[in-house]
C-alpha cells in the first residue's frame, strides 16, 4: 500500500487504466478530497447534501480517470479539476432548469387513472360558452402568429400537425432531425407567446 502512496497522480491513472485495480482509484479519491470541499463551497445544487455532492464529484473524477490521455504528457490534476467542475456546473444548471419548469414534459391528452382511460378533453372549458369577442380576439391572435411564421416553419408545422413524426418530416423535407426539432420549437414558442 505504501508503494501506491508514492506514485504520482499520472502514474496512478495509468495503473488504473491498465489494471482497473480499485486501490489506485481509492488513493486518487483521497488525494482529491480538497477538490470536493472546494467545489462544494463554490457551487450550490438544489436538494443536494454533502454526500450527494461528494458522490457526483467522485463520478466525475472516475470519468476523468477513464478519459485522461496519457500520451499528451499533461498533468492529471488540472484535467480532473476541469472535468469535475464542468460536471457539477451541468448538474446545477439541470436542477435549476427543472425547478424553473424547463424540465417539464409535454402533457398527453390520453391519461389513464387507476386503469380507466380519462377523456381529458372533456375537462377543458367549453369554448361554446365563451363570449364572441374572446373567440374573435383569440382567433385574430392565432392568425397573426400564423402569418409571422416563416415558409419553412409553416411547412414543418403543417407536416407535424398531420403526421407528428420528426424523422418522417426530416426525410420528406430533406432536413436534419435537429433542424426539424428547432423549427417546431420556434413555432411552439411563438404560439406560447399568444397565450
Amino acid at each position: 500500500m505504501k508503494k501506491i502512496a508514492l506514485l504520482s497522480n499520472e502514474q496512478l491513472v495509468e495503473a488504473y487504466q491498465q489494471s482497473s485495480n480499485q486501490d489506485y482509484l481509492v488513493e486518487l479519491f483521497d488525494r482529491f478530497k480538497p477538490l470536493i470541499r472546494s467545489l462544494s463551497r463554490q457551487y450550490f445544487i438544489i436538494d443536494y447534501d454533502n454526500d450527494d455532492f461528494e458522490q457526483e464529484v467522485r463520478v466525475a473524477l472516475l470519468k476523468a480517470v477513464r478519459t485522461f490521455n496519457l500520451e499528451r504528457r499533461s498533468f492529471f490534476a488540472p484535467y480532473a479539476r476541469c472535468v469535475c467542475r464542468n460536471h457539477i456546473i451541468n448538474i446545477a444548471r439541470y436542477r435549476l432548469a427543472s425547478c424553473r419548469g424547463g424540465g417539464k414534459k409535454d402533457l398527453s391528452l390520453n391519461v389513464e387513472v387507476d386503469g380507466d382511460s380519462v377523456d381529458t378533453l372533456s375537462l377543458l372549458p367549453d369554448t361554446n360558452n365563451l363570449p364572441i369577442y374572446e373567440i374573435c380576439s383569440t382567433q385574430s391572435k392565432f392568425i397573426r402568429v400564423l402569418n409571422s411564421l416563416s415558409k419553412l416553419e409553416k411547412q414543418v408545422l403543417h407536416k407535424y400537425l398531420s403526421e407528428g413524426n420528426y424523422k418522417k418530416i426530416a426525410e420528406e423535407l430533406g432536413m436534419s432531425l435537429k433542424k426539424v426539432h428547432d423549427t417546431i420549437y420556434r413555432c411552439r414558442k411563438k404560439f406560447k407567446q399568444l397565450a
